[in-house]
């Protein structure tokens, strides 16, 4: 959970860099996704992770996210 909401901090962090919203279609699936990661953290938790991806630089941002989907394939 902790490298889900950090990777869902960098996401929004790129989001915001380059203009590029959440497609509404996605919102659903994006809600329950952040509701499951933080309650599965708790906020202190959840909130400093996040922190951490906005934080991330985008070229770290997009290791980690290819890194992670290689973990679950």
């Amino acid at each position: 959970p902790g490298k889900a909401a950090t990777l869902l901090g960098a996401a929004a962090s790129v989001r915001a860099a380059i203009g590029a919203p959440r497609p509404p279609a996605d919102e659903d699936d994006y809600l329950r996704a952040l509701a499951q990661v933080r309650a599965a953290l708790g906020e202190d938790a959840f909130s400093a992770a996040e922190r951490a991806g906005r934080a991330m630089a985008t070229e770290q941002a997009i290791a980690d996210t290819l890194a992670a989907i290689d973990g679950i394939a």
